[in-house]
C-alpha cells in the first residue's frame, strides 16, 4: 500500500511540472521616451505579440517591441502569449523642446546667441574645436571653419547645425600713404572683395586691392570673403608734402619704367630677380594684364590699351612696388 501511494505521488509530481504555467512575464526596457525617439522593450517569454493601447501616443512593432514616441501622453504596452496570458506596462512619452532659434551661420571668432522657447534646458556642442556654447547662456562662439551640431536637452533633446565660416588671413600693406599716391593691399585667401571707408579719404579697387590716397585723414580698409566674413585694417593718409614710402614694404628696391609717358609699350628695369610678375591695373582697380618679368629688363605691350593713367604692380618674394604709367 505504501509503495502504491509513493507511485501516485510521483506521477502527480510529473504532471504538475509538465502542465504548470510559468509566471506572467515582466516587460523590461525604457518606458520613458521623447517624441520622435525610439526604445526597444523586452519580455523573457518568447513568441508573444506587442501592442499599444494608444497608437496616437506611441506605436510598437508587434514582433520587434520597438516603441516610437508620437505625441505627449501615456499608453499601455501589452505583451500577449498563448501560454501565460498578457503582461502590460505604462509607457510615457514626453515632449521635445521647441525648435532652436537663432543665427545658424557665423564667422570664426564671432559669437551669436541661440534660444529655445522651452526654458530650463542645457546647451552642448558636438565639436568644441569648431564652436563652443555656454551651457546655460546659449552663446555660440566660432572657433574654426566647419559645422557643429548644437544640442538643447531637458531630458528630451532638440538639435541644430551651426556653420562656422573662415576669416580672411591678416591683411598686409602699408598703414601710412600719401595724398595722391597708391599702395597695394593683399590677403593670402583669394576671392574676396576690398572696400574702403570713407571713400573721401581713400579708395580701393574692389578686386585689385590698390589703395589711392584722396585727402588727409583716417580710413578703414576691409577685405570680405564671399561667405561674409571680413577683416579690417586702419590706415592713415598723410597730407603733402609727404615722405612716407607707400610703394614698398621694404623700400630697398627701386625699379623704373621707360618711356613714361608711352604709346605702344614700356620697359621695366629692375635689380636682377627682385620682382617676378607685372600687373597692369586701370583706375577702376581692374587687372588688365599679367606678365612674367625677366631678370633685369622686360617690355610690356600696351598698344591696345586706351589712353589714360595706369598702375603697374610689380610683385616679388616678400616685396612689391606700384608705379604709375601714362598711356598717350
Amino acid at each position: 500500500m505504501k509503495s502504491l501511494t509513493l507511485f501516485f505521488a510521483f506521477i502527480f509530481t510529473l504532471f504538475a511540472h509538465a502542465y504548470a504555467q510559468p509566471p506572467l512575464g515582466i516587460i523590461t526596457g525604457n518606458l520613458n521616451i521623447c517624441i520622435g525617439d525610439t526604445s526597444t522593450l523586452h519580455d523573457a517569454t518568447p513568441g508573444g505579440t506587442w501592442s499599444s493601447s494608444n497608437p496616437a501616443v506611441a506605436t510598437i512593432g508587434s514582433a520587434t517591441g520597438l516603441v516610437t514616441g508620437i505625441s505627449m501622453g501615456t499608453t499601455t504596452i501589452y505583451y500577449a502569449t498563448t501560454l501565460i496570458g498578457t503582461a502590460s506596462a505604462i509607457d510615457t512619452v514626453y515632449p521635445a523642446p521647441s525648435p532652436i532659434l537663432g543665427t545658424m551661420t557665423i564667422c570664426a571668432g564671432a559669437a551669436t546667441t541661440l534660444t529655445d522657447a522651452t526654458s530650463g534646458g542645457t546647451w552642448s556642442s558636438s565639436s568644441p574645436a569648431i564652436g563652443t556654447i555656454g551651457s546655460s547662456s546659449g552663446i555660440v562662439t566660432g572657433i574654426a571653419a566647419g559645422t557643429d551640431t548644437i544640442t538643447y536637452a531637458m531630458g528630451c533633446k532638440v538639435k541644430a547645425v551651426v556653420t562656422v565660416n573662415p576669416l580672411p588671413s591678416l591683411i598686409t600693406g602699408p598703414l601710412n600713404i600719401c595724398v595722391g599716391n597708391t599702395a597695394v593691399f593683399t590677403d593670402t585667401i583669394t576671392g574676396g572683395t576690398w572696400s574702403s571707408t570713407p571713400v573721401t579719404v581713400a579708395t580701393i579697387g574692389s578686386s585689385s586691392g590698390v589703395v589711392t590716397g584722396i585727402t588727409a585723414g583716417a580710413a578703414t580698409i576691409t577685405y570680405t570673403l564671399p561667405a561674409g566674413c571680413s577683416r579690417t585694417v586702419a590706415i592713415t593718409v598723410n597730407p603733402l608734402p609727404c615722405n612716407t614710402d607707400i610703394s614698398s614694404f621694404t623700400g630697398n628696391i627701386f625699379p623704373e619704367i621707360f618711356p613714361n609717358p608711352g604709346t605702344n609699350d614700356f620697359t621695366v628695369t629692375q635689380q636682377p630677380g627682385a620682382f617676378h610678375t607685372l600687373t597692369i591695373i586701370n583706375q577702376m582697380g581692374q587687372a588688365l594684364k599679367v606678365q612674367q618679368l625677366n631678370s633685369k629688363q622686360t617690355t610690356a605691350d600696351v598698344k591696345n590699351l586706351p589712353p589714360g593713367l595706369y598702375y603697374i604692380f610689380l610683385k616679388g618674394e616678400g616685396d612689391y612696388k606700384v608705379l604709375k604709367f601714362l598711356k598717350e
